[in-house]
């Protein structure tokens, strides 16, 4: 009878193993627990310092706190080694300060990771960088900003940042940044001054902060006194707001100015609303240094526009306005009104009119504008045009003696394969001067 082989032996052999194998493992995890401090220090501060050398800047900092709730870099520095483009050329920042959760972020809940974020003392300059091309198409702008509004705008409960002087290289600087907020209570934005390219220097100014799980918004911001920051807000998609968006309403001019920008409901593109009532332009006009030859005010501007920016050419599109001009000099008052439409290349004008006492005019039709890429000499269309001057003597100009009679006329302006022809007639009567 064969003898039967037991498999006792190995049996144990297996637990043997097992029970080595966990011993290790908790000898380990317990070296970890002890340790990790000086672990994460040094190695957390050379792998920094490694990746910010592969992007040709040159990193010191002193690393402090601990790997499952709070970390603090100490005298940090940073310049570009001027063996290739950096993005940061130069910064000094005191103190940056951390609290966070660590088994949170171990289970993927990056909305509640962040806990406080806190900056001390900032310094620096900052080159922005020609975006590589990886190969891929560029996502359209409609998709990557519903992708933003699906996401926690600010997963952070609580931030300060208490002084920051930050500039973009040639492009725009902040002075005496300070922020400071928490989660679902009025916090505060202010600055000492900002500066941008081409533009005149905005003030010492402060505004409200909040932020909470659907929206950031910033409110009450004057940037000049002729123009207020009554509310600024990125809204999140939620189902209570399915569309979210970008808000901006404004006081401008002694009225108000609204820019409202949401994702579509149906397609892959944006909806965008602009409405301005009551806006004084010399008012709006006066801290850009810019002096108009008279007194001018946009009573109403109304338009909606609805397409992807990449795809102008397929977007619609329809705008109304009322523009009233006040006599000076010798530019006699006149009220201009207007209304548009765009849809698939074609500019419709339904109404354009100048009244001014003693004449208007009124003009109208449709333009086929070749886009994307556009050609003037590719326009075409017709444009219809009316004259009607009953009483010349009301027409006011200085300097220009007075004119009787009467004016009319009409005609139309054809564009084709780059030439332009008019028709029409011009009829007057009674014409005098003096």
């Amino acid at each position: 009878m064969p003898a039967q082989v037991t498999s006792e032996p190995n049996s144990a052999k297996k637990r043997g193993w097992l029970r080595r194998i966990a011993r290790w493992s908790l000898w380990t995890l317990l070296a970890l627990l002890v340790f990790h401090r000086p672990l994460l220090h040094f190695a957390g501060r050379r792998v920094a310092i490694w990746f910010a050398a592969k992007e040709h800047m040159v990193l010191d900092f002193h690393l402090a706190g601990n790997l499952w709730n709070h970390l603090e870099a100490r005298d940090v520095t940073i310049r570009a080694d001027g063996k290739g483009p950096a993005p940061v050329d130069r910064l000094k920042l005191d103190r940056l300060a951390v609290d966070y959760d660590l088994w949170k972020a171990i289970h993927s809940d990056w909305t509640h990771v962040l806990h406080r974020v806190d900056v001390g003392a900032l310094d620096g300059v900052i080159t922005l960088q020609q975006a590589k091309n990886d190969g891929e198409p560029d996502q359209p702008f409609a998709e990557v900003f519903r992708k933003l509004l699906s996401n926690s705008l600010l997963p952070v409960e609580q931030v300060t940042i208490g002084r920051a002087n930050l500039e973009v290289k040639d492009i725009a600087a902040i002075t005496g940044l300070h922020v400071e907020f928490q989660q679902r209570k009025p916090g505060q934005i202010a600055w000492d001054k900002i500066h941008v390219a081409g533009l005149p220097d905005f003030g010492k100014a402060s505004g409200e902060f909040t932020t909470d799980e659907t929206s950031i918004s910033i409110a009450k911001l004057p940037l000049f006194p002729q123009l207020i920051v009554r509310r600024l807000s990125l809204n999140r998609i939620t189902p209570t707001m399915p569309r979210g968006g970008f808000e901006f309403l404004g006081e401008a001019g002694g009225g108000t100015a609204g820019l409202r920008v949401e994702p579509s409901l149906t397609v892959n593109a944006l909806d965008v609303s602009v409405d301005v009532d009551a806006v004084r332009l010399n008012e709006l006009a006066q801290p850009f240094g810019i002096e108009l030859p008279a007194p001018a005010t946009i009573e109403s501007f109304h338009a909606k526009l609805s397409g992807a920016p990449e795809k102008i050419e397929e977007s619609t599109a329809d705008a109304g306005f009322v523009f009233r001009l006040e006599e000076k000099d010798s530019i006699p008052p006149a009220v201009i009104r207007g209304a548009a439409k765009w849809g698939k290349g074609v500019f419709r004008i339904s109404e354009l009119s100048a009244v001014t006492p003693g004449a208007e005019l009124n003009v109208g039709g449709e333009l086929n504008v070749p886009l994307p890429n556009f050609n003037p000499a590719k326009l075409s269309g017709e444009i219809a045009w009316k004259l009607t001057a009953p009483d010349l003597a009301a027409l006011r100009l200085q300097g220009v003696p007075g004119i009787h009679g009467a004016v009319s006329g009409a005609g139309k302006l054809h564009l084709e394969n780059g030439e332009a022809h008019t028709t029409g007639e011009v009829q007057t009567a009674k014409l005098s001067q003096g």
